[in-house]
């Protein structure tokens, strides 16, 4: 599992693909105020990106491999702390 709550932050680890959406919807809806960790992160998903946008977390860090990462924190107006 890439996308698990640890220390009450929902972490992302490795290569986060589509499979992971439920787990994010359900981590998210549980614990709504948890930031969400994307330091240990490869690459994530489109379909994950999309449900961090609908989010209201806080999200720390940005994916080591990512270069659009970034642009898409800043486009959807996101807390990330870098």
């Amino acid at each position: 599992m890439t996308i698990r709550l640890e220390e009450e932050s929902i972490v992302f680890v490795g290569k986060c693909g589509v499979e992971e959406v439920e787990t994010l919807l359900t981590l998210l809806e549980a614990y709504p105020r948890s930031p969400v960790d994307l330091t240990q992160a490869e690459t994530i998903h489109t379909a994950i990106w999309q449900a961090l946008m609908m989010a209201k977390s806080d999200i720390r860090g940005i994916p080591s491999s990512s270069k659009i990462a970034p642009m898409i924190l800043s486009a959807i107006g996101k807390n990330a702390s870098f």
